[in-house]
């Protein structure tokens, strides 16, 4: 990275002599020589390498580089990319160097060609900078997997069963790019860093005018046949991204290939609205609701990464920017709910209804708040009020019926439930509610069978096991309900994190979430349920306890604490704090 090629060859030749059979000493050999220009000896290296794994992707990738290179250099007469065009004055290093993690160990002329080939995008930096949206140049002798934003994907495979670790580059918030990528575009062929970030800026950092005015060009492109390539007519992304890398090329290029042979003349003439929208964007200056929009995206990447806090904060940057969004109200209110702040959660769905009464989503929301705290009359106000502004949502009546059950009323509670389903055959939340609705009725077996049917159509959903495990304990069979709580709980302390898993049935990827603190207390909770159902009363507080530590605005434990002391099946001391935890609830509930 210092530029200091000959001591990097010489720790390298020790590595060799130290460990023969190490194939990473081969790869960092080859990358070198790829870096320093010494072709011949790099054909050795990686040929070393696959003598030891001839599958080795790595291997294979800076074998291929290498063949392409020396093709291009035999080329004689070849013209090279003119990388002085521009004036990369303009260019806000700091936030370059913030979007681009390790731009600083890259050579002065990799760095040229990042500054080339995101410059006419430069604009959005700053925003990218400022949510955090990251770029990787991935080193010729790293996985893609082995930086800490690709790690999560160590040993899976893409929708197309591509190994990822294989794969050299990916899109999202946390961007990647192979390195030798940069090469190609010097010799006038396609620019995937241009191409990619395009992506990057489309994702994170355009407002949602601009993304839907790329979706309409894009339904004209499909229409009129107006496509640069087939590839551009994937999708708008790549119909976008496909336009920028054209337009970022003013001159001809030497690549044969439909995808890669695009430039900004071939873009003018063939897609004139989208040349046009593209030098829009790259002239607009005032980004203030493109930064308010940026914070939007951030923070619902942050949401579905269970990082609570960083959601909040950017919603809440949002809002500064743009104070009339009651959409990023109820999604601030919605992590609130998740992060088990139920105080700021209520305080934000009443400011929603304060300006827009008819916002059914609002009363939905304040509803399940009161229903956590067993606020019951108030949940019910809100699922009637929400009902009447929307009186086919299947989520609200499979959690007003919860509401009816807690309530006594079985017969009301079973019709919501059955509504529920009848708006939506695959309602979770409507089999989960009616597994409770029979439950209640002590009909353990239907209980069972639609509390299975919630999980099956759900299964990274922890609530529904959850309850299946509360309805078994109840039923009396504790061991049952050990076998199926032990999921969760090998999620809980094997992988506190967040996941997705592809379901070849159900052809999408499923998302498990077993952050979010609601389910975490009645985890908990349903535990000390299933060692109450025992008769192991210390074990039993001991986890109604962990309950209220997670969400001290849970009511369950406490009813549950009240009832083991008012049958004085807790010592003196247990007493003594139970009584202090429900004056504590009730001081922390009074004004909500």
């Amino acid at each position: 990275n210092k530029g200091q090629n000959k001591q990097a060859k010489d720790l390298i030749n020790q590595l060799k002599i130290k460990y023969p059979n190490n194939i990473h000493s081969y790869i960092q050999a080859g990358s070198l020589d790829i870096t320093i220009g010494d072709y011949q000896d790099a054909i050795k290296m990686y040929r070393q390498a696959l003598k030891i794994n001839s599958d080795y992707g790595v291997a294979n990738n800076g074998l291929s580089i290498v063949i392409y290179n020396l093709i291009r250099n035999q080329q004689k007469e070849i013209k090279l990319l003119d990388l002085d065009v521009n004036d990369y004055s303009k260019i806000d290093m700091d936030s370059l160097k913030k979007v681009f993690i390790n731009y600083d160990d890259l050579t002065d002329k990799q760095k040229k060609i990042v500054a080339y080939s995101i410059y006419h995008l430069k604009n959005y930096l700053p925003i990218l900078a400022e949510v955090k949206s990251t770029h990787y140049l991935i080193p010729l002798y790293e996985k893609s997997t082995d930086y800490k934003f690709g790690q999560e994907f160590k040993n899976q495979r893409s929708f197309d069963n591509r190994l990822w670790d294989d794969i050299r580059g990916r899109g999202g918030v946390n961007s990647a790019t192979g390195i030798e990528d940069l090469q190609t575009s010097i010799y006038l062929d396609f620019n995937t860093l241009a191409h990619e970030f395009a992506h990057q800026v489309h994702g994170f950092a355009f407002t949602k005018k601009q993304t839907s005015r790329i979706l309409e060009l894009y339904n004209n492109a499909q229409k009129n046949n107006l496509f640069l390539d087939y590839y551009a007519g994937s999708n708008e992304y790549e119909y976008f991204a496909q336009g920028v890398e054209a337009y970022t090329c003013t001159q001809g290029k030497l690549t044969l290939k439909s995808t890669a042979k695009n430039t900004r003349e071939l873009l003018k003439n063939k897609d004139k609205a989208l040349y046009d929208f593209i030098e829009e964007v790259i002239n607009k200056t005032d980004l203030k609701e493109n930064q308010s929009d940026a914070y939007i995206r951030s923070a619902d990447t942050a949401f579905y990464q269970s990082d609570y806090k960083t959601a909040i904060d950017n919603y809440n940057k949002s809002l500064a920017l743009a104070p009339e969004s009651f959409d990023t109200y109820y999604l601030l209110a919605n992590t609130y709910y998740q992060d088990g702040d139920i105080k700021e959660s209520i305080f934000n769905y009443k400011k929603i209804i304060k300006s827009q009464q008819d916002a059914y989503y609002a009363y939905f929301g304040l509803a399940n708040d009161y229903l956590i705290m067993g606020r019951l009359d108030q949940a019910k106000e809100y699922y009637e009020k929400g009902l009447k502004l929307d009186n086919t949502n299947s989520s609200a009546y499979g959690e007003f019926a919860r509401v009816q059950v807690e309530l006594g009323d079985q017969r009301y509670a079973e019709k919501l439930a059955n509504n529920s389903i009848d708006f939506d055959k695959d309602s979770a939340v409507g089999f989960s509610s009616l597994s409770l609705v029979k439950a209640s009725k002590l009909d353990f077996n239907e209980a069972i069978i639609n509390a299975d049917k919630s999980i099956s159509l759900d299964l990274g959903n922890n609530l529904y096991k959850i309850r299946k495990a509360y309805i078994l304990a109840y039923s009396g069979a504790s061991i049952k309900a050990y076998s199926i709580i032990k999921e969760v709980t090998d999620n809980y302390e094997k992988n506190e994190a967040v996941r997705y898993e592809y379901d070849k049935d159900k052809k999408k990827y499923l998302y498990y979430n077993i952050k979010d603190i609601p389910t975490k207390a009645e985890y908990y909770y349903t535990l000390g349920y299933i060692k109450q159902s025992e008769d192991n009363i210390e074990e039993a507080v001991k986890y109604y306890q962990k309950s209220i530590d997670t969400l001290p605005y849970f009511n369950k434990p406490y009813k549950r604490l009240q009832t083991l002391v008012d049958s004085n099946k807790v010592s003196k001391e247990q007493k003594e704090s139970v009584k202090n935890s429900i004056i504590k609830f009730n001081s922390i509930i009074k004004d909500l």
